[in-house]
């Protein structure tokens, strides 16, 4: 690192990570959204969506 360079303003910030079904979710926000829906979708082996059914159902 340069000298003078301020690690407190370029230090890592915590976030939110979920696995689901080995997938990881992660969210920058402060207060992230609940993941629940997602992991109920998932975990569900006879739930498959095609496309057009995963947009309207994020809407």
């Amino acid at each position: 690192m340069p000298e003078g360079f301020d690690t407190g303003a370029h230090a890592l910030r915590p976030v939110a990570i979920q696995n689901v079904g080995g997938l990881l979710f992660l969210c920058l926000s402060e207060n992230p959204p609940p993941i629940d829906r997602v992991k109920e979708d998932i975990s569900s082996p006879d739930r498959t969506l095609s496309v057009g059914q995963a947009q309207n159902r994020s809407h």
